[in-house]
């Protein structure tokens, strides 16, 4: 894509969001990061009415995002950037045209939020420039806060956006990255996977790396052992 596609350089790894407004053989799409999971999978349909959010998108005719958790607040208490593990669109020609396309650089965040400026160059910017409105889940704590709970030093990991972290009902993880590779073994095998950004990504942030492994982690990695004979099935 990045020779058929005259893309920047930030943008490569980032092609595929701008590529579903092109699959117009589908009504809306909901999309999630690669790095996005709930915390138990089989109660992930009551935790999120994504037929609930779809309708919202039908209805207002924007899209619906989690946004970022550090992202700035705008005056009347909405926040300024979107893309936090999953959002859901409606697909059309001319909007991928213009996400790819387009000569217009992004100023949003030179406008809104200017420690984060160099996010205009990236699909963020793009994002923000075609869709400065959009819709946030209605149960957003519920939902979109990843694992914010785990902050233990406010003044390096309390987010913007997301102002009350202590009654989040955390459902969904985004931005936890597995390092390494189990063909087989316990649920520590599995978390262990997880350990090298929680200690050295997020523990430097203010975020206990205890709590992203026993409070996140380590429900995934039971889900996916409880699954294990069925994943391992030809």
């Amino acid at each position: 894509y990045a020779l058929k596609f005259p893309l920047a350089t930030v943008h490569k790894d980032q092609f595929m969001k701008f590529w579903l407004w092109n699959l117009t053989q589908y009504s809306h799409i909901v999309y999630l990061d690669s790095d996005t999971y709930f915390i138990n999978p089989q109660e992930a349909v009551v935790a999120v009415d994504f037929y609930a959010l779809v309708r919202l998108v039908v209805d207002y005719h924007v899209p619906v995002a989690c946004p970022t958790t550090w992202s700035s607040v705008s005056a009347a208490g909405k926040p300024l950037s979107w893309n936090g593990g999953f959002f859901i669109i409606k697909p059309s020609v001319s909007m991928f045209a213009r996400l790819v396309f387009s000569k217009e650089h992004p100023r949003h965040f030179a406008i809104h939020s200017s420690q984060n400026i160099w996010l205009d160059s990236s699909e963020m910017g793009a994002f923000m420039r075609e869709f400065p409105t959009f819709l946030v889940p209605p149960n957003t704590n519920a939902v979109c806060m990843d694992f914010l709970s785990c902050c233990i030093d406010k003044s390096r990991c309390k987010p913007s956006f997301y102002s009350d972290v202590s009654t989040t009902t955390t459902r969904m993880v985004h931005f936890l990255k597995p390092k390494g590779v189990v063909s087989v073994g316990g649920v520590a095998d599995i978390i262990n996977l997880f350990a090298h950004q929680a200690e050295n990504v997020y523990a430097p942030q203010g975020f206990s790396s205890t709590c992203i492994l026993n409070n996140f982690a380590k429900p995934l990695a039971e889900y996916i052992l409880s699954k294990w004979p069925l994943l391992m099935t030809p």
